[in-house]
């Protein structure tokens, strides 16, 4: 059938990447013409042979791509301040990337760029900037942002929704992936309407006999041909809620297990990883994950550099060392041996990013001058004090704690703070302080009582059985 599309010879072999995106491709487009409202109106059309029955159909995979929300919008160029809420300009960090990484990219290409710095100074503002030049000079459309936690997630969607909203697009391809996403805001009540059934599920429900996808939605819902999805609503379309699905909408947040099982053997695997490439991929909170997690990161980094698409790492607290294995990953798949790469290291600096590139894996650092002014305004005061304790057991419940034990200096330490009625932690790194281990709950109950009876403690340790 190669003839039908104009292809005058069949490949004799495809590479790996490309018959896993094909296995996608081909998953993606069964899901499509697999609803009712595709296939029934060309069974119903009369074809005279296979080069007139693939024409209609050509004229009708515009539509249901277009349906289906798969169709790609492109963002047009706005102020700094009106995309990002809250944010009167960009500090000396993110000046730095607007001016430095634009050059390197459409010289060098795709690549990976790592950005380590404090917390709330920052960083997901960096990170959009990053994927919208990367979108601009690599040819790549859209946004997935990883997480580590659905709760990160959701907080994370509304502000890349509020991020695409500040350009005025006619419509809004975001969507949220983790196992909880039918609570999120993602996907408020008229969403779960009637999709349309598959051939194999059917209609949802007796209002739709005829499997279009009407359901009980009506014009006034928003969408009139169906589904009940509002036309502007933060929500991707219907056709995208399942977990793998959605992540072919073009700005997604996901949970990284939702990426993750891209590269793992299971059911889909394809079709969640033709949802992430095309886009620029950026992976916050890079440090969090255990090394289970960092394990499966590392392959996932390692197919993204082989589909060359471009990856931001996001991380206040990122060691060198793990920056070095994650863009190790990615170079290895972007076709660098591991023999040329061996003893290499790549270190952003503190606070800091860099840019290496696929190609010839050369890091392109921050300038030093840009480094020290940021620096200079993130810097904060901290005052340690040490004190001079002795180590007893409390033995008996109720016992006096004399002076000069850690218990007393505890208690001198929090006593301002707990007359003052502000919230406070005492952290130990070990189950004794502040606690024996024969009495834990009774010791906190004792002498915190003794300092205001109607607060409220909490005890958080493994040994803790309540």
């Amino acid at each position: 059938m190669w003839h039908i599309f104009e292809v005058e010879e069949a490949p004799k072999e495809f590479s790996a990447e490309a018959a896993v995106l094909i296995a996608g491709l081909v998953m993606m487009a069964d899901r499509l013409v697999s609803r009712r409202r595709f296939w029934i109106p060309l069974a119903n059309t009369v074809s005279f042979g296979a080069f007139e029955h693939a024409t209609r159909v050509r004229e009708l995979t515009w539509e249901a791509v277009e349906w289906a929300g798969l169709d790609r919008i492109t963002l047009p160029r706005a102020a700094f301040a009106t995309v990002h809420e809250g944010v009167a300009g960009p500090n000396a960090l993110q000046a730095s990337v607007l001016e430095q990484l634009p050059a390197w990219v459409r010289q060098r290409g795709s690549g990976i760029a790592v950005v380590t710095d404090a917390t709330g100074s920052g960083k997901s503002v960096n990170g959009l900037e990053m994927a919208r030049i990367f979108n601009a000079e690599c040819g790549t459309n859209g946004v997935l942002w990883l997480l580590p936690t659905t709760a990160t997630a959701d907080a994370a969607f509304e502000r890349l929704d509020r991020y695409v909203r500040a350009h005025g697009p006619e419509r809004v391809p975001t969507a949220v992936v983790h196992s909880g996403q039918w609570l999120s805001d993602a996907y408020p009540d008229p969403a779960l309407a009637d999709d349309g059934g598959s051939v194999i599920d059917g209609p949802d429900g007796l209002e739709d006999p005829q499997g279009w996808g009407s359901g009980p939605a009506t014009q006034a819902d928003g969408d009139p041909t169906g589904g009940g999805v509002p036309a502007k609503g933060p929500v991707a379309d219907s056709w995208q809620r399942g977990w793998d699905r959605a992540l072919l909408a073009q700005f997604t947040v996901a949970t990284v297990d939702q990426a993750q099982m891209a590269v793992l053997p299971v059911r889909f695997n394809a079709l969640r990883m033709l949802g992430i490439c095309g886009k620029t991929v950026v992976v916050d909170e890079a440090h969090a994950l255990e090394p289970f997690g960092q394990l499966q990161l590392r392959r996932l980094l390692n197919w993204l550099g082989v589909l060359r698409c471009p990856v931001v790492l996001l991380s206040a607290t990122l060691p060198a060392s793990t920056s070095s294995d994650l863009i190790r990953a990615y170079l290895t798949g972007a076709g660098h041996t591991p023999r040329t790469l061996r003893g290499k290291s790549w270190d952003p600096g503190y606070p800091g990013w860099m840019f290496v590139d696929a190609d010839s894996a050369t890091a392109h650092h921050m300038g030093k001058d840009a480094r020290d002014e940021h620096a200079a305004a993130q810097r904060r005061r901290v005052r340690i004090s040490t004190v001079p304790v002795t180590y007893r057991r409390l033995g008996q419940p109720g016992r006096p704690i004399e002076e000069g034990e850690r218990l007393a200096a505890v208690e001198a330490a929090l006593a301002p703070v707990l007359v003052s009625w502000q919230r406070h932690a005492l952290l130990a790194d070990t189950i004794l302080l502040p606690t024996d281990p024969d009495h834990p709950n009774e010791l906190h109950r004792t002498r915190h009582y003794d300092l205001r009876m109607d607060a409220e403690l909490g005890l958080v340790h493994r040994r803790d059985q309540r």
